[in-house]
């Protein structure tokens, strides 16, 4: 009995090192296609060099020339959504939780529908989440992410970064089935997510 009690603690063991590997790897990879791949719905042919010279920054991942670049541009022009998502993007990466939360909202005032933006809002309450200790919190952040991440499913359900977000976050609340169908919406799937799907 005795050994039978340690084989399967160590099974245990063992099953929570793996789920906890996956996690991080589906965050560095939700991360990594939310910072390289996100893209403004519309990039306007007339916008100025500060703009570009922004979105250039942001996506090399140069965090701190985006942050100081986009908090001088939103001086005079604060209703750039693409400038507030790229700009509450970077405070998501340096995981000032608050200064991206207050940023991404200014951009969904603005467009309410846009997915990018929900995207963003939902790794923010995704990230406050996994830093939360207390359980009531944990699920309510929890729910918070998956209510907007449903929102922007609603608006775009082909779109494989939403649902790259969104298989992560059934995962996280042990919904099998559709963290399953948000997986088949990525074409082609990356290997970390080909490791998930495995384990769903």
């Amino acid at each position: 009995l005795v050994n039978m009690e340690k084989s399967n603690k160590g099974r245990s063991i063992m099953k929570n090192i793996f789920l906890a590997v996956m996690v991080i790897m589906c965050i560095v990879f939700i991360a990594a296609i939310t910072y390289s791949q996100s893209e403004p719905q519309k990039v306007v042919a007339s916008d100025s060099k500060e703009v570009e010279k922004i979105r250039a920054y942001h996506m090399k991942g140069d965090i701190e020339s985006t942050i100081r670049e986009a908090a001088q541009y939103l001086k005079s022009d604060s209703s750039n959504t693409e400038v507030l998502i790229r700009l509450a993007e970077c405070y998501l990466v340096k995981y000032d939780l608050a200064s991206a939360e207050a940023t991404i909202n200014k951009a969904l005032v603005i467009e309410p529908k846009n997915t990018w933006a929900l995207r963003v809002l939902a790794l923010i309450y995704r990230t406050y989440y996994e830093k939360e200790t207390k359980a009531d919190l944990k699920n309510k952040y929890l729910g918070s992410a998956l209510a907007t991440i449903k929102n922007a499913l609603t608006i775009d359900s082909a779109d494989p970064n939403i649902n790259a977000v969104a298989a992560y976050i059934y995962f996280l609340k042990k919904d099998k089935i559709n963290a399953s169908a948000a997986i088949k919406m990525i074409n082609p799937l990356p290997e970390n997510l080909k490791e998930l799907a495995e384990n769903i």
